[in-house]
């Protein structure tokens, strides 16, 4: 990089004055201007009587997007026949260089005007005040070994008059030869060393490293970007947005699209979307449990309304039986079993209910637990679960007023595996010695396997209304 390539500029305000001031981004050389307002004729004029004037039109121009640059035609004609090509930064992003140049010009001038009013000099004019303190930047701060001044000039300035300087003229009004200009440049010269030391302290004490952009995001990642928002209630972070390029990133700006539109945002304020887990849990065609529940409602779609199916186990006189839906259903038995093992995490599963458009869902005896999920006919998103105890009624004309006829359920019913495996559990007079072997719980609950189609049991479950009992043909 060499001089005049690549230049910074922005605005500083200092108390009622407005500067507008530019820095080579290869020298650190420092050129600064006071003007009356932030139009673009303005902004323009000292552009090129600050910087293009005396050294010629620079490659590129950094600017942090001043509304009046950027957006007016005129400007760009003027940058485009100067053959100096404009880079704007993102919204709370600015030019890094050209903004720590100004936090140490506002703070020497701030310390300098502060010792003048206490020696009663407090009425040198700005302009010069602004020069001096400019000058004194330039030919002080060190840049690897080397002052701007130096680096440009190739020589060192006169900073202070010589000792056997006489006495300047205390009549003269022109700059320079002002009345105490010799002090006024000690001044500038004493508060930009010290301002310039003490932020060199601070930012070595306050850096925090960050990984550079090439190393957290591609392109076409998904991203949340943060903006400030106008209420404090309201979260600054918003997305997801999309990756679309990083070719700027060693500028510091990546370029997003979010709502079909482009937005310039700097690393530090993009980080990976976040998919909560919330998010992840929401049913989804493409999920294998999905796919299964689909098998199940698939089933309840063709069920009669106010019908109650049973499937799977159900406890008759100390003996569990499979119902004659298992037998008929394969299919069907197997889906459930899945989605109550997989889904439900239900390790002591044993029998499963649907239904749709019933008024209340009758107790069953001989379970432990149950779980009933419930949804409206045309949204399966809007399923709910709901913990009911075996023995209890279950109201959907209360839980559901307005739409209890239009809902689907499955019932998920579990045993009491210790309860079942213990002795007292099987009283030995109620067993009939001459029929045959039946297991007391349900398969998957025991070491040995059973086999439903071996059954030459004469139980099996008859279809019931809601309002009905279980009927048990033997």
């Amino acid at each position: 990089m060499n001089f005049n390539e690549k230049v910074e500029a922005d605005l500083m305000f200092y108390k009622k004055h407005i500067v507008f001031h530019m820095i080579d981004r290869c020298i650190r050389w420092h050129a600064s201007k006071e003007i009356t307002g932030k139009d673009m004729e303005t902004l323009v004029s000292a552009i090129d009587s600050t910087w293009v004037a005396i050294y010629g039109p620079m490659k590129e121009l950094v600017i942090d997007g001043e509304s009046a640059i950027v957006r007016s035609w005129e400007s760009h004609l003027y940058f485009e026949r100067k053959g100096i090509k404009v880079h704007v930064r993102a919204p709370n992003q600015h030019a890094k260089f050209i903004e720590r140049r100004g936090a140490l010009l506002r703070d020497s001038l701030h310390k300098g005007d502060s010792q003048l009013e206490a020696e009663g000099l407090g009425d040198i004019p700005f302009p010069l005040r602004l020069s001096e303190h400019t000058f004194a930047g330039n030919a002080t701060l060190s840049i690897n070994g080397s002052t701007p001044y130096n680096a440009l000039h190739g020589r060192v300035p006169p900073m202070l008059p010589d000792i056997n300087h006489c006495a300047p003229d205390e009549s003269g009004t022109l700059p320079g030869v002002t009345r105490h200009a010799d002090r006024l440049r000690e001044i500038a010269v004493q508060r930009m060393i010290e301002s310039s030391a003490k932020s060199r302290i601070e930012r070595a004490l306050n850096t925090k490293s960050q990984s550079a952009a090439q190393e957290r995001f591609n392109v076409d990642d998904l991203v949340d970007f943060w903006r400030p928002q106008s209420q404090k209630d309201l979260p600054g972070w918003t997305g997801p947005a999309k990756l679309v390029s990083m070719d700027d990133a060693n500028r510091g700006t990546l370029k997003l699209k979010f709502n079909s539109r482009e937005i310039i945002c700097q690393p530090g304020d993009c980080r990976p979307h976040l998919s909560f887990m919330c998010f992840l849990e929401a049913s989804h065609i493409t999920r294998p449990s999905m796919q299964i529940f689909n098998k199940i409602t698939a089933k309840i779609s063709h069920m009669s309304p106010r019908i109650i199916m049973t499937i799977g186990w159900i406890r008759n006189d100390y003996r569990w039986v499979p119902t004659e839906n298992q037998k008929t259903n394969r299919d069907l038995w197997e889906a459930i079993q899945h989605f109550a093992t997989n889904a439900l995490r239900m390790l002591d599963f044993a029998t499963a209910r649907l239904a749709k458009g019933i008024a209340k869902l009758p107790p069953i005896r001989g379970f432990a637990a149950s779980t009933i999920l419930i949804w409206k006919q045309t949204d399966i998103d809007s399923i709910t679960f709901h913990a009911c105890p075996p023995m209890s009624t279950f109201n959907l004309r209360d839980s559901f007023p307005k739409d209890w006829e239009s809902r689907w359920l499955v019932q998920f019913l579990e045993t009491a595996r210790a309860e079942l495996a213990t002795a007292d559990a099987k009283p030995p007079e109620i067993i009939d010695e001459e029929s045959p072997e039946l297991p007391l719980v349900p398969p998957g609950t025991l070491d040995e396997p059973w086999n439903s189609d071996d059954d030459d049991s004469e139980f099996s479950l008859i279809a019931y209304d809601t309002t009905d009992a279980l009927l048990v043909k033997g």
